[in-house]
């Protein structure tokens, strides 16, 4: 399957290292007051993406961590719980909150599948494009680590990431880079950070790479007509 990725965005942060101040300015000040660190930086590396009002997949292990050990806080304190905190520690509160911000009304799926969710976002996205050729999908993939209390839990140690790219099927364009995504069996060669791979494919530091699950994998590489 060919898929063009016209444009790309990563973050990523080492633990112990703060994050740059994300410019939201886009996002209407009344969803602006809503965002903490993991929807502004979700919506900042999304904000340059949405003007064909793609199909959305967001994609994240934890979704907005911080929010959810808050009211486990409250909780365990015999305090209320915040009722904002609440409706934004929803899986999909974020990309809800920013799709009504911008007034986006296309479908979207929000996945969380462990280790494996950057992987199975990416897959999403490609289904996506095979049922709607037309349609541009937006990927979002976010996730911080988890808070100290729940550390033991970690399944790979890392820092913070944060990648957008806009897919499409259109080959007419001459924006981006355009992939060949083929479904192999799984291997002994499993990339621990898949996102980080599908980045160095895209920015020409590799020409192939395999991400995979524990039952199947995506053989992606660079198409050159």
């Amino acid at each position: 399957m060919l898929v063009r990725v016209s444009s790309w965005d990563v973050l990523k942060v080492e633990n112990g290292q703060e994050f740059p101040v994300p410019d939201i300015s886009t996002i209407q000040a009344s969803a602006r007051r809503r965002l903490n660190l993991f929807g502004r930086n979700a919506g900042a590396l999304a904000a340059n993406k949405i003007d064909t009002s793609p199909l959305i997949v967001f994609a994240s292990r934890y979704g907005d961590v911080e929010r959810s050990v808050a009211i486990l806080e409250q909780i365990s304190s015999g305090e209320d719980i915040s009722p904002m905190n609440f409706s934004l520690s929803v899986h999909n509160a974020v990309s809800g909150l920013l799709s009504i911000a911008w007034k986006m009304t296309e479908m979207q799926s929000v996945v969380a599948a462990g280790s494996d969710t950057f992987i199975m976002g990416f897959t999403e996205a490609l289904s996506l494009l095979n049922a709607f050729p037309k349609q541009d999908v937006l990927l979002v993939y976010i996730d911080f680590p988890l808070p100290a209390v729940f550390s033991e839990f970690e399944e790979i140690a890392g820092g913070s990431e944060v990648f957008t790219a806009l897919l499409s099927a259109d080959m007419n364009m001459d924006e981006g880079v355009v992939i060949n995504c083929e479904k192999t069996e799984t291997t002994d060669s499993r990339s621990a950070r898949p996102m980080q791979a599908i980045e160095s494919l895209l920015s020409g530091t590799i020409e192939k790479v395999i991400v995979e699950t524990d039952s199947f994998g995506w053989g992606v590489s660079k198409y050159v007509a």
